[in-house]
């Protein structure tokens, strides 16, 4: 056990109490934890709402990641868990192009979200690597708009311009400020 994990299961004994625990340990009908793995180490009497609904290990997945979306769970764990659903799809005669969007349909965490937490054997290549086309072009393009930014940051924001009138021919002296696009006639 982690020392993060120590912490939860320590602090987590102060609700042994049964009229405390508002959240009850979630479980199949033969037992198997859905969640609330930490509540039962604070306490294995911690009372327990069964899940009959819930029957197949995909079952067990998909209501382990809505149950915890909620909560800041380690990324290792969710990934682990959404490779485990990637394989029974894939299983299932779900092809590698689907299994994010079909995960997705399931689950709270979005499509792009279960892509990045996919092992690049269950995406495919062609796609993969149109991804990292796009990201390399949309990095250059963000590298040319800090160039730009970077240019016209140095230059004057405002300078004084003196031009004859059309009408009169007197000489008037003008402020412009580049930034706030405006113009003062000094006179």
């Amino acid at each position: 056990m982690g020392k993060a994990t120590n912490e939860i299961v320590e602090n987590l004994k102060k609700f042994e109490n049964s009229e405390i625990q508002l959240y009850p340990v979630l479980v199949t009908e033969e037992g198997e934890v859905i969640d609330g793995y930490h509540r039962l180490q604070a306490n294995p009497n911690w009372k327990k709402e069964v899940i009959p609904s819930i029957k197949t290990r995909e079952d067990i997945l998909i209501a382990r990641l809505n149950a915890n979306y909620r909560r800041n769970v380690k990324r290792a764990e969710v990934k682990t868990i959404i490779k485990e659903l990637a394989d029974i799809f894939l299983s299932k005669g779900i092809p590698k192009g689907e299994l994010a969007k079909k995960i997705a349909e399931k689950v709270a965490y979005s499509e792009k979200t279960i892509l990045n937490l996919l092992p690049p054997k269950y995406k495919v290549q062609e796609k993969r690597e149109a991804g990292r086309v796009s990201a390399r072009v949309r990095a250059e393009r963000r590298e040319e708009e800090a160039k730009e930014e970077a240019r016209v940051e140095r230059l004057p924001t405002k300078f004084t311009a003196t031009i004859e009138c059309p009408m009169c021919h007197d000489k008037i002296k003008l402020e412009v400020d580049c930034r706030e696009r405006r113009v003062t006639v000094l006179v």
